[in-house]
């Protein structure tokens, strides 16, 4: 399962082999490839920059972009990643509004371009592709209410970083056995999804180890204890209760301590 990611408007289950595609997604895939353009981006790319006019959506094949907005005092901020199966630019692309992010590419990419014209074309003789677009503008909106909830509700940043994994995981029920999510995230990256410094996200990281709450192995990180994660989501005050649960929730992460 993918790590909890914002800004990812519309979400199609892309696969080149077309193997993990229901029927329906395949017919839409098609509808769509048939007037895409196949882009390949380098590292460092720029695939399109907050503020540009509307003018492509992309659909991400492979590889990994980071997704952040500026202010125009030219602060940065990381907002999220981006990875095969989402597409970009859709909220923009219907309201014809400059587009609200910069998305870079941090690994090789491979994206497929729709021109805002074309796309328009396929929402209107579609609707299949209108009915998906709406449900990933009402997905969005519910995204942006979940980061608001991350920001705002959890009263310390102990509470807020819990509330993240706990996001990156899937949102775990309380018979959740495991799930595995691949991020490629720096500690001052979560640091900003946090409203926390990175040395703050190191420091309870740490912590979180200590009190045996996650178990941290290579890049593989075991959430030991996710019902302490909730508890914390609700107070924030970090004081852990008595008793283990039976289930571990393991979560792939990439997360160093880069500047």
């Amino acid at each position: 399962m993918k790590a909890v990611t914002h800004h990812r408007a519309f979400r199609l289950p892309y696969n080149p082999s077309g193997g993990a595609l229901s029927e329906k997604d395949d017919v839409l895939l098609r509808r769509m490839n048939g007037s895409a353009t196949h882009l390949v981006f380098p590292r460092g790319a720029i695939v399109f920059s907050q503020g540009m006019p509307p003018a492509t959506l992309f659909l991400v094949c492979e590889g990994q972009l980071q997704l952040s907005i500026g202010s125009p005092a030219g602060r940065s901020v990381f907002v999220g990643l981006a990875g095969p199966g989402d597409v970009l630019g859709l909220s923009s692309i219907i309201n014809n509004i400059p587009y609200e992010i910069t998305a870079e590419a941090v690994r090789p990419t491979v994206a497929k371009s729709v021109g805002r014209a074309e796309f328009l074309g396929l929402m209107n003789g579609n609707p299949e592709i209108a009915v998906r677009a709406a449900q990933a503008l009402a997905k969005e909106c519910h995204s942006l209410l979940y980061e608001a909830r991350r920001l705002a509700l959890p009263g310390t940043a102990r509470g807020r970083l819990a509330q993240l994994m706990l996001d990156w995981a899937g949102s775990v029920g309380d018979n959740a056995s495991s799930c595995s999510v691949d991020v490629s995230c720096t500690h001052e990256q979560m640091g900003m999804m946090i409203a926390a410094t990175r040395e703050t996200v190191t420091r309870l990281i740490n912590q979180f180890e200590n009190e045996g709450i996650i178990r941290r192995e290579g890049a593989l990180l075991e959430i030991l204890r996710p019902e302490v994660l909730k508890r914390l989501t609700a107070n924030g005050t970090g004081v852990i209760a008595n008793g283990h649960s039976p289930e571990t929730l393991q979560t792939r992460v990439t997360a160093t301590e880069g500047p």
